[in-house]
C-alpha cells in the first residue's frame, strides 16, 4: 500500500481534510485517493465526501455494541461523527452540485434584440 503525505499534492491535500495523514494508521492507499479524486473531477470535498461514505459502510458492516464485566463499548458512536464529516464535504463539494444542460439560447425578453 503506497502511502505519501505532502501537501504540494491533491492527494497530500485530500488526507489532510480526511486526517488521514499518518502511514502507520492510514485508511486509504494513494492510488485509492487518486481514483477517488479523478472519479470527482479533481473535487477535493467530492473524493472527501465519497471516502467517507466508504468509511461508513466498512464502519457499519463491523460496528459493534456491547457490555461485559470491564463496561460498554459502543462503535457505532464514531458512525454518528463520520456521517457528520460527510455531510459537511458533501455541503462543501462543487462536483456534487446539480449541473444544467443548456442546448440552446433563446431570446430572452430584457434582450434589445429581443421580438418576444
Amino acid at each position: 500500500m503506497a502511502f505519501s503525505y505532502d501537501l504540494a499534492t491533491s492527494v497530500g491535500r485530500l488526507r489532510l481534510i480526511l486526517t488521514d495523514t499518518r502511514q502507520e494508521t492510514a485508511w486509504f492507499a494513494d492510488e485509492e485517493l487518486t481514483y477517488l479524486l479523478g472519479a470527482a473531477g479533481g473535487d477535493l470535498y467530492g473524493a472527501a465526501y465519497e471516502a467517507t461514505n466508504i468509511l461508513l459502510m466498512d464502519g457499519a458492516r463491523r460496528a459493534q455494541s456491547y457490555t461485559n464485566e470491564q463496561g460498554s463499548v459502543d462503535e457505532t458512536a464514531a458512525l454518528a461523527t463520520l456521517q457528520a464529516m460527510r455531510d459537511d464535504f458533501k455541503a462543501r463539494a462543487v462536483s456534487l452540485l446539480p449541473t444544467v444542460l443548456v442546448t440552446e439560447l433563446a431570446p430572452f425578453p430584457s434582450d434589445p434584440n429581443s421580438t418576444v
